[in-house]
């Protein structure tokens, strides 16, 4: 058996040693999950996994050893995978963006002014929203009690443009808990925060995050040639409105169906519904299996990548929802930030 406790007070830093001390309830995958990992393991033999585990502890600190282990690492790498190798300043710029993820993309922020793109982001996130709302009261086969949990599902997903104020965002998720260690903290550093962003400007598209319900817009996605003041709205609804409309539903799809409105792990859909909604996919499965790649004697895998493909359909028909709806959305931002509005054309 592993003690862990000792393992936590022998790896985490001092300062969250009381919180350990303290025996906090930990999350873990589920019963599943640990059935399968237990048959790899008894396949496995020891000399393998012992390999294995003395790999990932020396990957873990490889930006700090000498030169002699990235080069036996690049061999590696060469032999195994592709003759490509590790650049230093790729590396250098990896691990600084890793360690240092916070900090970089406040300054990422603070070199990408959205005074201006902020509004219009914002209120396609909402319009989007609204319209994933409207199509769920007027579905025809889910009941009143599923309509109501998706919709509370919906109702308290959060969405954010990820150079917000660090606090500010933390306040609205469930991502950290205040721990004693933590509001110990947050009086010294609660003016240090706010200069900092939640995300990372590594990412390019926004993204859906279960453990917390939300759905990050990161600052590289509101760019041009993805977005821009001057395009016109159906433009936009094809980019930031088929993306967030995507990432909507992946909070109703095999991963999000474990997490409720909370992002705790809780399987809160009904069985009934489960299996009505799994029928009702079959058709997209189908669909994708019969797509095939011309030149090779190969086709699509409707199964492994029927939420991706369920996502972009549903993306794609709440855009274009909200679109013909004609909604009241910002046609014209100024230089001054502010926004007019009035029907779409």
């Amino acid at each position: 058996m592993v003690n862990w406790t000792e393992y936590l007070f022998l790896t985490a830093p001092p300062i969250v040693h009381p919180y350990i001390a303290e025996d906090p309830s930990v999350g873990t995958p589920g019963e599943e999950y640990f059935k399968k990992l237990n048959e790899v393991l008894n396949e496995t033999s020891p000399r393998t996994l012992t390999n294995y585990v003395i790999v990932q502890y020396i990957l873990h600190w490889l930006p700090l050893l000498e030169k002699k282990y990235i080069e036996l690492l690049e061999w590696f790498i060469g032999i195994s995978h592709s003759p490509q190798k590790l650049s230093r300043s790729g590396s250098c710029i990896t691990v600084t963006n890793r360690i240092y993820s916070v900090a970089m993309q406040a300054m990422y922020a603070r070199s990408k002014p959205t005074e201006i793109l902020r509004p219009m982001a914002e209120e396609m996130a909402r319009a989007i929203r609204t319209a994933f709302k409207d199509e769920v009261k007027e579905n025809k086969w889910m009941d009143k009690t599923f309509k109501k949990a998706v919709l509370d599902e919906l109702y308290t997903a959060y969405y954010g443009l990820s150079d917000q104020p660090f606090l500010e965002m933390l306040a609205k998720t469930t991502l950290i808990r205040k721990t004693e260690v933590y509001l110990m903290l947050l009086p010294d550093k609660l003016s240090d925060f706010k200069k900092f962003s939640y995300g990372s400007n590594e990412f390019r598209s926004a993204f859906y995050y279960p453990a917390g319900n939300l759905i990050v817009v990161p600052l590289p996605f509101v760019q041009f040639p993805v977005v821009d003041e001057s395009f016109p709205r159906s433009f936009l609804y094809g980019t930031i409105g088929f993306t967030i409309g995507h990432e909507i539903s992946h909070s109703l799809d095999v991963k999000g169906r474990k997490r409720d409105a909370n992002g705790k792990i809780r399987e809160w859909w009904k069985k009934k519904w489960t299996e009505e909604y799994d029928k009702r996919a079959l058709c997209y499965k189908e669909l994708y299996d019969n797509v095939k790649i011309p030149s090779h004697d190969v086709s699509l895998n409707g199964t492994l990548t029927l939420a991706e493909n369920i996502a972009d359909n549903e993306g794609i028909k709440i855009a274009y929802r909200e679109k013909a709806a004609r909604r009241q959305m910002p046609m014209h931002i100024g230089s001054n930030g502010q926004t007019s509005v009035t029907k779409h054309p």
